[in-house]
């Protein structure tokens, strides 16, 4: 199951809440009894969102100068 970030979002506003249960945009149930529990879905949830997202390129450009 890939989460996406609304499955996140919940996750997120559900820990503010005290509820320990929501549903996913797909449609299944899932339940945590911990902060550590919270915790670990939440890494697996964003490992979910990051796999889905295009890959983001990072460029540098060096500058030099010679006072020749």
């Amino acid at each position: 199951m890939a989460f996406v970030q609304s499955d996140l979002d919940a996750l997120d506003a559900a820990m503010r809440g005290g509820v320990k249960s929501l549903r996913t945009a797909d449609g299944k149930t899932i339940e945590y009894q911990s902060v550590s529990d919270y915790q670990r879905l939440r890494a697996m949830m964003l490992d979910d969102i990051a796999a889905a997202s295009p890959a983001r390129v990072s460029r540098s450009l060096v500058v030099g100068h010679d006072r020749g």
